[in-house]
């Protein structure tokens, strides 16, 4: 518990540390100093999580225990802690890049939000059951929510803010709908007692978060913090919304309902990967690789493969950062960020090695929808890099 303690200290830190600059209207640099030491510090921290895995703890219990049957508990363990890893090296990411971007991306506001929803990002990733769970994800609704509409400047994009809170808000009541369930059983609602009746609605939970069940695409257009604050936005909601397929456990879901969800998941799977293949440009092509990538991930949960999901996410969260982040082009570096694509692969010793396994066979008819969806959805990946970039390397400041 220690070790996770210093890491939210950090970011609390940097992020007060950068509010009292803004108040005292210190020079931009020094909140860009202190945000950059923040989110590396908390990154180098979380590397240290591996020392004391896997780690259960309680902040508070909740009383008196007739209302409240579960009290918010987090757990550090692989799943969060690789979760945690890719999410705080976006944040750091983020940060780093911004000043390079455009002069419109030199904003302390946005790093400090950076920092804080990065916060609120491993607490949701730590969850260790449903009730805390919904608290991150309702937190994090509520600040993409009013941010959204703080920069939108035209009627469209806040009725898709709005519709876009509103299915989050749905996937929210279903998780609490299955507790519900779980307490007319006289169970306590927890991710390892998810049973056939209550695991359907955590899977739709997922599906409706990330715009994968059903299929939907509420933000085609963003306002202009598209790559550093609206990405980190668009992807800590993907990533804390996929932690809960790594926490549910094989007996959550019948396996004869399992085809029939693999149908409408290889659909999405397609789509998304056809879509982001043939975007005009990675930004635009967002949504679709959060829905390709995120419909990999279920699909290995699906086949009781929990490690493979979270490698699916993990790389969502990662290789999307790099497509996103990476406005300024240089050959070189070009060639690089592409070659990182055969991580991407699947291969032994890769980070998506796992993603093909699980405890039960594939049937012969998706094979070849799925090996398809992944294959755009790599290709899609290198593709963008080779495009012409916002700027070039050589105009960028010498520093």
């Amino acid at each position: 518990a220690m070790y996770v303690l210093i890491t939210l200290v950090l970011l609390v830190v940097a992020t007060a540390t950068m509010v009292g600059l803004r108040l005292s209207r210190s020079s931009a640099s020094y909140s860009w100093l202190a945000s950059t030491l923040g989110a590396l510090l908390s990154w180098i921290s979380i590397l240290v999580w591996q020392l004391d895995l896997p780690r259960r703890f309680f902040p508070s219990p909740w009383t008196p225990t007739s209302l409240f049957n579960a009290s918010p508990e987090l757990l550090a363990d692989p799943f969060a802690w690789v979760y945690a890893l890719s999410l705080a090296a976006l944040a750091a990411a983020v940060v780093l890049t911004s000043p390079a971007r455009a002069p419109s991306s030199v904003d302390p506001a946005s790093w400090a939000g950076t920092l804080a929803l990065t916060a609120l990002g491993l607490l949701t990733v730590l969850a260790d059951n449903p009730l805390t769970l919904v608290l991150g994800w309702t937190a994090i609704d509520l600040t993409e929510f009013f941010n959204t509409l703080r920069a939108s400047d035209s009627p469209s994009l806040s009725e898709r803010t709005v519709v876009s809170f509103a299915i989050r808000a749905a996937g929210t009541g279903v998780v609490l709908w299955a507790g519900v369930l779980s307490s007319l059983s006289g169970q306590t609602f927890l991710f390892e007692n998810a049973t056939p009746q209550t695991g359907p609605f955590l899977l739709l939970a997922v599906g409706l978060r990330l715009g994968v069940l059903p299929l939907h695409l509420t933000y085609r257009t963003e306002p202009m913090l598209r790559r550093g604050f609206g990405t980190i936005l668009r992807l800590m909601t993907a990533a804390t919304s996929l932690i809960l397929l790594a926490r549910l456990p094989a007996t959550a879901l019948d396996v004869r309902y399992t085809p029939y969800l693999l149908v409408f998941v290889a659909f999405a799977a397609v789509y998304g990967g056809w879509k982001w293949l043939f975007a005009s440009d990675e930004l635009s092509g967002r949504p679709y690789w959060i829905i390709g990538m995120s419909a990999l991930a279920l699909a290995a949960n699906l086949r009781g493969n929990s490690t493979g999901s979270a490698a699916w996410g993990t790389a969502l969260v990662l290789f999307g950062g790099i497509s996103f982040l990476y406005s300024a082009r240089n050959k070189w570096f070009t060639r690089l960020l592409a070659g990182l694509g055969i991580l991407l692969l699947a291969l032994p010793y890769t980070l998506t090695a796992s993603g093909w396994n699980g405890s039960s066979p594939w049937p012969l008819l998706f094979w070849p929808f799925f090996m398809a969806a992944h294959f755009m959805l790599v290709a899609g990946y290198i593709r963008h890099l080779f495009r012409p970039g916002e700027s070039t390397y050589a105009e960028l400041p010498t520093w």
